[in-house]
């Protein structure tokens, strides 16, 4: 079991490289969550989230490698299941945020 708030890395072997992904699963509050990418490849990326029946609720889009950090406000959220998918021309990889308000 996670504490409240704490972090996790998600990394993932690519066939060009390493992609690590750090996104909170849990986060008790109102406020902003920070997503940090390492994008090692050129090419389009696509950073989405969805509710848990398929809503989307944001999508982000990169097409350079490089490091990026995504702020996303909850404050509009509802407490619940959200999916966020990390899709790059190689690898996709889905993981679960909980909130809970």
């Amino acid at each position: 079991m996670r504490l409240p708030g704490t972090l996790f890395c998600i990394v993932l072997l690519c066939s060009f490289g390493l992609l690590e992904a750090h996104i909170p699963v849990y986060i008790p509050k109102n406020g902003p969550i920070g997503i940090k990418l390492n994008l090692v490849e050129d090419g389009v990326t696509i950073v989405s989230i969805n509710n848990s029946i398929g809503i989307l609720k944001e999508e982000y889009r990169y097409t350079v490698k490089g490091q990026k950090k995504i702020e996303v406000n909850t404050m509009d959220y509802e407490s619940g299941l959200y999916f966020i998918t990390v899709h790059t021309p190689t690898v996709i990889k889905k993981d679960k945020l909980l909130l809970y308000k």
